[in-house]
């Protein structure tokens, strides 16, 4: 089936386009075209909306196999869909972890049998992600792991990070590496400052996110290795990731948009929907990150969606679980309060959410627009004002501290390899091979 997206104006970083232009889709590719006989083309109005390449998530937590109360693939892509991300890497945090061909096999096929966008499984690092043995590596890429990691769990042996990020050279992957020393955040629940003073909450130092940044680009830079950071948090881990950029480390790294708009001074209550993992940071640390986004140093914007029960997230700071949801908000709220307020511009926001992700994990032909690339579109009435409102949401969970924010910057429609799967708000049930 083939589609003309008319007078849209089409934001492409990847090739540094922002112009109103007409875009056509054909046999699951696209193509960028001022004229077209549209006889046998369906035609979609995009005046006043902009066309941008699907977004690509680097950091999902789908729930399954293993917590499919919590969130499962179908449910987990439905969101994606719904907030403009075509194509996301699950996280390896499942029962059993993905250390194994039979759990990533598990994945692929129920992402490509029942799954509404791209989903790339990221293999655990070690066994039972328990730190003391490394992965067979070539058997799980080659069943379709794209990077390696152990989530929430850093791997603290010095010698087995040696081990698999000289891997991680040898066979041209990513090690994904979680930014906690659990020795120094010890059972702490919030970060350690005026909140968890006025809260009466044990709190976590910086100092456990900024020795296992410090840790990993050392031995990253020892072996050449390839490291990606997950949602750091802090302004000292700016610095440290900053400087060793300088120094050609191969480190790359990835921020939330929580830990872009909020800060520990919007935890007003003991609302465990603020708990999180990195925990939010002070206002100081927020605006370095804004500042590190702006300047480069940050690569991509990730969302660490984390689906959790309702009853699971009542039960306080001290006993719920980190994680909060993501997916559904992510442009809206970044575009609210980051776009609008011209902190930063749109193209920025855009490249860090598409073209980024596709180039630091090698996704070839997506994240761009450009003549023949895969028909990965998301297009955003930026116009649009409504309320987040979690009981509309695809996800199974509600955990989400943006409930009742106004914002600007609705997903309309999206297409997933030439396929349109949502539009004015409908999801198409109709499903294709997405992988």
């Amino acid at each position: 089936m083939k589609y003309i997206l008319k007078n849209g104006l089409i934001v492409d970083p990847k090739t540094k386009t922002h112009e109103k232009r007409n875009l056509l889709i054909a046999e699951g590719k696209v193509y960028r075209t001022a004229h077209e006989n549209l006889s046998d083309h369906i035609v979609i109005d995009c005046t006043d909306k902009i066309i941008s390449p699907g977004f690509i998530d680097l950091h999902t937590h789908l729930r399954d196999p293993g917590f499919e109360y919590k969130e499962d693939i179908v449910s987990g892509t439905k969101s994606a869909l719904a907030g403009g991300f075509t194509t996301i890497l699950s996280m390896p945090n499942t029962i059993p972890v993905t250390d194994n061909v039979a759990t990533i096999r598990y994945i692929v096929e129920k992402a490509r049998d029942e799954g509404y966008v791209r989903i790339h499984p990221v293999g655990a690092l070690s066994i039972g992600s328990q730190g003391t043995e490394l992965v067979d590596f070539l058997a799980l890429r080659k069943e379709g792991a794209i990077a390696f990691s152990d989530d929430g769990r850093w791997l603290a042996d010095s010698r087995l990070m040696i081990d698999a990020l000289t891997k991680s050279k040898e066979q041209r992957f990513r090690v994904i590496q979680h930014c906690e020393d659990p020795g120094v955040s010890w059972k702490g629940v919030i970060n350690s400052g005026s909140a968890s003073q006025r809260l009466g909450l044990k709190g976590i130092p910086t100092a456990a996110e900024h020795l296992a940044v410090y840790r990993d680009i050392i031995l990253c830079e020892m072996t050449g290795g390839n490291i990606h950071i997950a949602h750091i948090s802090t302004a000292e881990s700016v610095r440290i990731i900053e400087n060793a950029k300088n120094r050609g480390v191969q480190v790359t790294c990835e921020v939330t948009p929580h830990h872009l708009v909020l800060c520990d001074e919007d935890i007003k209550e003991d609302n465990a929907v603020y708990k999180v993992n990195p925990p939010l940071a002070s206002s100081g640390d927020r605006e370095a990150l804004v500042d590190a986004l702006k300047r480069g140093v940050i690569d991509t914007i990730a969302t660490d969606h984390a689906p959790h029960a309702q009853y699971e997230k009542e039960t306080g700071f001290a006993k719920a679980p980190f994680g909060l949801i993501g997916m559904e908000t992510a442009f809206p709220v970044l575009y609210t309060k980051l776009v609008e307020t011209n902190i930063i511009p749109l193209d920025l926001l855009i490249e860090k959410m598409t073209a980024a992700p596709a180039d630091i994990f090698d996704i070839p032909a997506r994240g761009s627009l450009s003549d023949g690339c895969d028909a990965d579109i998301a297009i955003i009435d930026l116009k649009q004002t409504y309320r987040i409102d979690r009981e509309n949401f695809y996800s199974k969970s509600q955990n989400t501290p943006f409930h009742d924010w106004e914002v600007r910057g609705r997903i309309t429609t999206v297409f997933v390899g030439g396929v349109l799967r949502f539009h004015n708000n409908t999801l198409f049930e109709d499903k294709v091979g997405l992988l």
